[in-house]
């Protein structure tokens, strides 16, 4: 009887961020990339494993319909067995289940599914334990194996843990293919010049450069500006619309398989090209040429499924996002078209998909010297923010017919030594003893225009650029903000002093307007400050002067 096992990697970024060395996480990240590919064909050919189809195969994961319970058992031990070798301390889920006929299929996936779930709390020690008289890598604390030379030591050497050792010697294979790495390979660009200009595209892989290798660029910034992004990007209903596929294709069970692996490659599809795209539109022109190479400002971490986590510099980080969930849009609507009309064409099915899918966006902004992966789970939990913000029932679009939740965005800028969760940042950095918060994160983007009132972030971008006019004084705006936390009354009367004298600044009134887009009904005495009834008040001043700060590198 024919047996289904599915296998998925869990937590991957925080298996390709638990290292501050940017190296060490393209490393991590081309390893991920491998999994589906590379390593995943070299254990079906050790096991002699031919004729599987898939229905899932990509993002780390996949689910496989083999033969027999023999051949899914040997499959899922081999596999345990070389993920926890190669990768160790990655964390997965999987599941295997036998069915007696095609009908059964859809059951047995069912159980796999619940297997999973229950094997989420699965603990994976990293081998060897260290034990008293055992050294330890210096950079991580595991128990090290070994030991390397180290760039910024002449004739020095570090200590490595096995996490770290494996993940150097796989770029340094990676390196050596002549087809290059697999997930720079998905974002591959082309240069837009003339025939006579012979300079390629390099993807930088240090921070430092003294720590550069051969063929190794570090990662070009904006002068003294320090910052960079770290952007996590999810899609929003991708579990209800699995949900609903399972419902349209209970009555041809024998497309089932055939069904979810063009859903799983089409949404696979859409997000690379959006974010190849958005490379080519919002990064490519800022590249910086170094000896006829063209070192790009990001650097990609996770790019397959409905996610995308990628490093771009701080002042790019904004618009590449931004064109990043548009292109998303545009992209799964395209895509779903063709699938929905293939389907009915070919094999007389209905297939109930959305129009297409958004999705949303958390950016964590630091300086290049701060922890990665700290930063990473503050750009996952904005992520969160905005999708909470999107899921809201009245941000649902005024069109009736439209289902899909409207794309955003939620950033923050790091500016202490601690970094939290953004619902604690909230709590302890922006919220004043009035109760007010200083900032109206998420903002919403794309083409979905909310029912109710949503702050969209094409508006923040001209109330920020509109602050930046030199008769603006910063000093002020800083000062009432600053005011509001200690004395309200003190900052409607500096508020009221400032738009005073402003009544002679040209762009005065489109000032009033911006802000008016943005808070919806304003206070007369304080404008930048939402009063609809029940909610928290709160103004958009502080994320504009921290999108300013971000683009020219400084603290203000």
């Amino acid at each position: 009887m024919p047996a289904i096992y599915s296998f998925e990697a869990k937590s991957i970024q925080a298996y390709i961020l638990d290292s501050n060395k940017l190296r060490d996480i393209v490393a991590a990240s081309e390893q991920i990339e491998d999994i589906t590919s590379g390593l995943l064909d070299k254990v079906l050919k050790t096991l002699n494993l031919q004729n599987i189809q898939f229905s899932r195969k990509a993002g780390g994961a996949f689910i496989a319909i083999l033969e027999n319970l023999k051949q899914a058992q040997n499959l899922r031990d081999l596999w345990t067995y070389t993920i926890r070798h190669q990768l160790p301390g990655l964390e997965f889920v999987q599941g295997l289940q036998e069915y007696n006929t095609e009908t059964d299929i859809l059951t047995a996936e069912k159980s796999v599914s619940k297997q999973k779930l229950a094997d989420r709390n699965r603990l994976y020690p990293i081998l060897p334990i260290a034990g008293p008289l055992i050294a330890r890598s210096p950079r991580t604390g595991e128990p090290a194996i070994t030991q390397r030379p180290n760039p910024k030591k002449d004739g020095g050497t570090e200590l490595l843990d096995k996490r770290t050792y494996l993940k150097r010697r796989f770029l340094e294979i990676a390196k050596s293919n002549k087809t290059g790495l697999a997930l720079e390979n998905k974002l591959k660009l082309e240069s837009k010049a003339s025939a006579l200009d012979e300079s390629k595209f390099i993807w930088p892989k240090t921070l430092e450069a003294e720590e550069n290798q051969e063929d190794e660029q570090e990662f070009p910034l904006l002068g003294e500006n320090r910052y960079i992004g770290v952007i996590h990007a999810d899609g929003n209903g991708l579990g209800e619309l699995l949900m609903q596929v399972r419902e349209d294709i209970k009555e041809y069970p024998q497309h089932y398989a055939e069904v979810f692996r063009t859903l799983s490659e089409t949404i696979d599809k859409a997000t690379i090209a959006a974010a190849k795209q958005a490379t080519q539109e919002e990064l490519v022109p800022h590249a910086e040429l170094r000896n006829k190479l063209k070192i790009m400002p990001a650097r990609p971490l996770v790019l397959g499924g409905d996610d995308l986590t990628i490093i771009v510099r701080g002042d790019l980080a904004i618009p590449f996002t931004t064109k990043f969930l548009e292109l998303f849009e545009e992209q799964t609507e395209e895509l779903f078209t063709k699938i929905k009309t293939n389907y009915k064409k070919n094999h007389n099915i209905d297939l109930n998909l959305p129009k297409g899918l958004t999705a949303c966006a958390g950016i964590a902004f630091i300086k290049v010297s701060q922890p990665f992966y700290m930063a990473y789970h503050l750009a996952e939990s904005l992520c969160k923010t905005a999708k909470t913000c999107s899921k809201a029932k009245d941000a649902r679009s005024k069109d009736k017919n439209e289902k899909r939740v409207p794309s955003s965005i939620a950033f923050h800028r790091i500016t202490t030594s601690v970094i939290d969760d953004y619902n604690s940042i909230c709590e302890q950095e922006l919220t004043t003893p009035e109760n007010w918060l200083l900032t109206m994160q998420a903002y919403a983007v794309g083409k979905i225009q909310p029912a109710c009132h949503f702050p969209r972030l094409k508006d923040l971008d001209k109330l920020r650029k509109l602050l930046t006019n030199e008769q603006v004084s910063y000093g002020a705006i800083r000062e009432l903000l600053n005011l509001l936390h200690l004395n309200p009354i003190s900052a409607e009367r500096a508020y009221k002093r400032w738009s005073e004298n402003m009544q002679k600044w040209n762009g005065f009134k489109e000032f009033k307007s911006v802000l008016n887009d943005l808070v919806g009904k304003a206070d007369e005495q304080l404008p930048i400050l939402t009063s609809a009834e029940n909610q928290q008040q709160r103004t958009p001043l502080a994320d504009a002067l921290a999108w300013n700060g971000i683009a020219r590198g400084s603290n203000v």
